[in-house]
């Protein structure tokens, strides 16, 4: 979960059988918080919880995972930078998905090529989908 703030995605997979889930919060606080949760949660031996800015995460040594939360600050214009490392990185599966949070959807230029997205909603001033390579 990249931009992990409270956790609330990665936690939720965990608790739906996520075999492990790696949280990525830059501001020092919320993290230590999450590793709190974490431990009361009895989950910390699936979880790490890493301190960085999701950026800097990205550009270090890259590991496959089949599903990336990514629910970055809509003010910061972080979506298609961090899409692009994703993409470029090996840091996803052959059979990967990438669940997004926004205000808008991403236009197709947003997205690296051969991606799309897969399925969408909205809920008030969020919209939410998963994308996966077409």
């Amino acid at each position: 979960e990249l931009f992990a703030g409270t956790g609330a995605l990665g936690i939720e997979a965990l608790s739906r059988g996520a075999v492990e889930a790696v949280f990525v919060e830059r501001a020092r606080q919320p993290a230590m918080a999450l590793r709190e949760r974490l431990g009361d949660l009895d989950a910390t031996e699936r979880a790490e919880v890493i301190v960085a800015d999701a950026r800097q995460y990205l550009a270090g040594q890259a590991r496959p995972f089949d599903l990336v939360f990514l629910d970055p600050p809509f003010d910061q214009a972080l979506l298609a930078p961090v899409l692009e490392r994703l993409a470029l990185g090996d840091w996803l599966s052959p059979e990967a998905l990438v669940y997004v949070e926004s205000r808008e959807r991403p236009d197709p230029g947003v997205l690296p090529p051969d991606w799309a997205v897969w399925r969408e909603k909205r809920s008030g001033a969020v919209w939410y989908g998963l994308l996966a390579t077409a």
